[in-house]
């Protein structure tokens, strides 16, 4: 276990980020959509209301004949869906998924620009380790960072990102090797908080609260980091 050592620097710029994140896969399925026509009872009253009555039976008469016409007969199968049909399924739900990638890495991006706290993990880090780890942060508000791909293949660490947050539904990675350079950062787990003087470095396998505590006690950002932990005793 690395001790935790508190480093300090004063140099700030911006990275760019990229983001991997896992999701699941969604199905496409064709539904039926059947119009009903609500039925109304009368309560009696002390005049006839014959022709009423008569009206809403008919009414009553023809949903019912509707219905009846648009429920499929037993035993049958829908139509398959051609190549074509596919394909273009596919392709529009493609298109989707990049737009959602795409606003997912704009807002995380923004996420990081933002934040005065930026935590670096790796995938060296033993799984259970970073399973804690992560969805910490993702709790804090604090985005998460790694170096690079596994094996330099996006699906595979895409899948590693998943395995990390399936079980809680919450927390994801960001790759951004620039902000590892920024920030000279050599060894994970660290922490880093910036300030108007330049930036704090925590290292060490720590609570991120614990980390942020003793930054607000002796780093150059004591002010960001005490500031957070006053935001969180409200």
């Amino acid at each position: 276990m690395l001790h935790p050592t508190v480093v300090k620097t004063s140099v700030i710029s911006s990275g760019v980020n990229v983001t991997a994140f896992s999701s699941n896969a969604r199905d496409f399925s064709m539904k039926s959509v059947f119009f009903l026509f609500a039925s109304f009872v009368l309560a009696p009253v002390g005049y006839a209301l014959t022709d009423d009555q008569q009206f809403l039976e008919q009414l009553r008469d023809q949903s019912a004949a509707l219905l009846e016409q648009s429920l499929p007969p037993e035993g049958f199968k829908p139509p398959e869906i051609s190549t074509q049909d596919k394909a273009w399924i596919d392709s529009v739900l493609a298109k989707q998924q990049q737009a959602q990638q795409q606003a997912a890495d704009t807002a995380k991006a923004q996420t990081v620009r933002e934040s005065p706290f930026i935590y670096f993990v790796s995938f060296s880090i033993p799984e259970a380790g970073l399973k804690q780890m992560v969805p910490e942060a993702t709790q804090l508000g604090i985005p998460t960072l790694i170096n690079g791909l596994i094996d330099n293949d996006f699906r595979k660490t895409a899948s590693a990102v998943f395995a990390l947050t399936k079980d809680r539904g919450e927390g994801g990675v960001q790759i951004d090797p620039k902000t590892f350079a920024q920030y000279g950062i050599t060894q994970v787990p660290a922490l880093v908080v910036r300030c108007e003087h330049g930036f704090d470095v925590m290292y060490g396998n720590i609570r991120l609260q614990s980390a942020i505590e003793r930054i607000a006690n002796s780093g150059d950002c004591h002010e960001i980091a005490r500031d957070w932990l006053v935001s969180r005793a409200r």
